[in-house]
């Protein structure tokens, strides 16, 4: 399966998030965190990671015809335990490597249709217009939004209304912190809650905060993740595939319509 998971407007933690959901899994699925933001990824400064960028090995394998086991062979271990397929820094050698994944009956492809596999792509603040994000949500089986339940990312979901909700057909909601009541959240977006996270403090002042955060942050992520699949094991399963048009759209850099 493919699970798409990003945020609609500013930095609620969609990387922590999907790590999270790795990492706690709650199927025998093997889990991988692919880095999917379009303007580049971030955990390799994070983690101070040597070496390639994994998602740019697996696409310069999946051009010469490599398949599914690529994820296996090619991801790394971050310190959470979650393991990645880390993105190049830079936007566009990202984006080109997205367009070698996504390709019909490619990488991701395969992915979304092997029950065996929980590709969690992040997919970092989401606009739906660039190419290669809108191959992905075409692809995903679901998509998990992450939003801080305060009045500035809740007012601009509710603003959105149905742009938002157009995303995906099986978009759920995941809230980080503290904020409005979880049920008046779902009233007002008229989307699911898949759960809640706790916020967990930064800093050095914080760490022994952050300690203590670490357990139950983990119990959340792992009932979010069941929520997830709960809910895609509700629905008739059907495989996946890319529009084509979308495809041609990604290969000429132009925009799908």
């Amino acid at each position: 399966m493919l699970i798409a998971v990003g945020s609609w407007r500013g930095s609620p933690g969609a990387t922590t998030t999907a790590l999270a959901l790795a990492e706690a899994w709650p199927s025998e699925a093997k889990a991988f965190v692919a880095e999917c933001d379009p303007r580049g990824g971030t955990l390799v400064t994070r983690f101070l990671m040597p070496g390639p960028r994994r998602l740019a090995v697996v696409a310069g394998h999946a051009r010469r015809g490599g398949d599914l086991v690529l994820l296996d062979q090619h991801a790394a271990a971050v310190p959470s335990g979650a393991r990645v397929l880390t993105g190049p820094e830079d936007g566009r050698q990202l984006r080109a490597a997205l367009n070698a994944l996504l390709v019909p009956a490619g990488v991701f492809e395969q992915a979304a249709n092997d029950p065996g596999t929980a590709l969690i792509a992040d997919v970092g603040r989401i606009e739906s217009d660039v190419p290669e994000t809108k191959s992905l949500l075409l692809l995903a089986d679901a998509l998990v939004l992450v939003a801080r339940p305060g009045p500035e990312q809740i007012l601009s979901l509710a603003g959105a209304g149905e742009q938002a909700r157009r995303l995906h057909p099986d978009t759920g909601l995941l809230l980080v912190g503290p904020g409005y009541p979880a049920e008046h959240v779902a009233e007002l977006l008229r989307l699911p809650i898949l759960g809640q996270l706790p916020l967990i403090p930064t800093g050095v002042a914080a760490g022994w905060e952050r300690l203590a955060c670490r357990d139950s942050f983990r119990k959340a992520a792992a009932q979010a993740g069941r929520a997830v699949v709960a809910r895609l094991a509700d629905e008739i399963p059907a495989p996946r595939t890319a529009s084509r048009d979308v495809m041609a759209a990604n290969a000429s850099g132009g925009r799908a319509v």
